[in-house]
């Protein structure tokens, strides 16, 4: 029985067989005539010219276009329709076609921008920022950039410190020399309230016109939190703290830059009243509760990246509306009036407080330098002679973040003893030539320049000595000669009527 059922099987096995190879034959002959050979010929869009050595590639098959731009890729299966053949070129933006297209005239887009920086006497500026959209580069020793990846028709921006910024369109031009020239910032801050004072507004602005000054520090988010409604994000909106303000920041800005000033938006990093009520798990606690410092405000916790995202939308929007520089202050761990334990979401070392000023900083030069903008930091006065002061400012780590450090050299603010004196306050220009001359000492091989805060405010220690434009001036004096590239001005309520200056 077992032998003659094989024995009926045996045709059927062999007719299905028979069926498997005819069918294997037809789709052969399918897939045969469905791989097509494409060709076509690569140009330059600029010059129109041929293109030699463009890589042609369709799945595992490649080839290259010869002296004449032509290429023959054999072999395409032309039926697949999502799968388009890819063409790519050294210094040219890549370009698919269709795998069904054939003798096509393909034109390949230069994405590069080559180049050279020097200043007015033709001599190279070695680490000049050079930024178009999300591209960006760094000139070398010799002044020598190169971009790669530039969208059609790039605006390039072109910055480095002590520089003012360029700006150019090169259009079709692959290679541009680029000369730059100098700007010492000379500038006073205007604060958040003043700003919205019409009148206090344009006194300030007046002492700085009447004085020479081509800057001005303006608060984008203020030392409580509050932000300009104007720059608002979503999270600032939700947490009350964006405020709109009797004058329009869009405006003003332009109208300082047709005066010929410099903007520098200033930024609160950590210190933090809306934010820190809003969202207590970022902020700082002591002994349980949130911390308050000497002003009864708020601390974000540094470790915290929702407070490093928050803080960098703000200056986003701000460089994106215009401002030449962004400033931070108080980017450090707070120090003010702790009477207890503080608590972090990490434990706090000097490598972690470190660490977590350098990841802001880090952050901050990914998100805000393709968008041309400079960078600069304020640290206290005594980080100039001294790290590690427990609140994890390290002059050196942050140099290699910004163009310009900004410690705030008040004489007032140091104590007996410092530099030997015995009323710092009382010799405004040893207090400052000394301790900038520190910095810039300690900061000579980083490529950031030191712009300190010098004191325009009068004394508040026991003398309570009178700081008028004599004792600016005293202090101008010791910073330039210290090696300080530009000053600003602080006087937290901005005024700037303190007599004259010398002739």
């Amino acid at each position: 029985m077992t032998f003659r059922r094989q024995t009926r099987m045996g045709p059927r096995i062999l007719a299905f067989i028979a069926l498997v190879l005819v069918v294997l034959a037809v789709g052969k002959v399918i897939l045969e005539r469905r791989a097509s050979t494409v060709s076509g010929t690569v140009y330059d869009e600029y010059t129109g010219a041929p293109l030699a050595g463009a890589v042609v590639r369709w799945d595992t098959l490649e080839t290259r276009t010869n002296a004449a731009g032509r290429f023959t890729l054999i072999g395409v299966n032309t039926a697949l329709r999502d799968k388009p053949i890819a063409l790519s070129a050294d210094e040219h933006a890549s370009l698919d076609m269709p795998s069904n297209q054939d003798e096509a005239k393909l034109y390949l887009r230069p994405d590069t921008i080559s180049g050279t920086v020097s200043d007015k006497a033709g001599k190279p500026v070695p680490g000049t920022r050079v930024v178009s959209g999300t591209v960006s580069a760094q000139a070398d020793a010799q002044g020598k950039f190169y971009l790669k990846g530039v969208s059609q028709d790039p605006k390039i921006r072109v910055a480095a410190p002590g520089y003012r910024v360029v700006t150019l369109q090169p259009g079709r031009q692959q290679r541009v020399e680029v000369r730059l020239e100098p700007l010492v910032v000379r500038g006073l801050y205007i604060g958040f309230g003043t700003m919205a004072l019409p009148e206090r507004r344009e006194a300030a602005l007046r002492e700085a016109e009447r004085f020479g000054l081509n800057a001005v520090v303006l608060d984008i988010k203020s030392d409580r939190g509050l932000v300009n409604s104007e720059l608002a994000t979503p999270l600032s909106e939700g947490i009350g703290a964006s405020v709109k303000q009797s004058y329009d920041l869009a405006a003003t800005l332009r109208d300082l830059k047709a005066r010929g000033f410099y903007t520098i938006a200033r930024l609160v990093v950590f210190k933090d009243r809306f934010l820190g009520l809003a969202h207590p798990e970022i902020a700082v606690r002591e002994d349980g509760e949130l911390y308050l410092d000497c002003e009864d405000q708020h601390w974000l916790d540094p470790f915290s990246e929702k407070a490093w995202d928050y803080n960098l939308d703000l200056a986003q929007n701000a460089a994106r509306m215009g401002f030449d520089e962004i400033h931070f202050d108080y980017l450090r761990f707070p120090s003010d009036c702790v009477q207890g334990s503080l608590t972090y979401s990490q434990e706090v070392t000097s490598e972690s407080q470190r660490a977590a000023i350098e990841g802001f900083l880090e952050r901050a030069h990914q998100r805000l330098r393709p968008l041309g903008v400079s960078l600069s930091a304020a640290v206290f006065g005594l980080t100039t002679v001294q790290d590690d002061i427990g609140i994890g400012q390290f002059i050196g780590d942050i140099a290699r973040h910004v163009d310009y450090v900004s410690p705030m050299v008040y004489p007032s603010t140091w104590r007996s003893g410092a530099f030997d004196s015995e009323y710092p306050a009382a010799e405004p220009y040893r207090i400052v030539k000394l301790s900038v001359g520190s910095a810039v000492e300690r900061l000579k091989d980083t490529g950031a320049k030191v712009r300190p805060w010098l004191q325009a405010f009068n004394d508040y220690k026991a003398r309570q000595l009178p700081y008028g434009w004599s004792e600016i001036e005293t202090q101008i004096k010791a910073a330039q000669e210290a090696g300080a590239l530009g000053w600003l001005l602080w006087n937290p309520a901005a005024d700037y009527s303190l007599g004259s200056p010398s002739p």
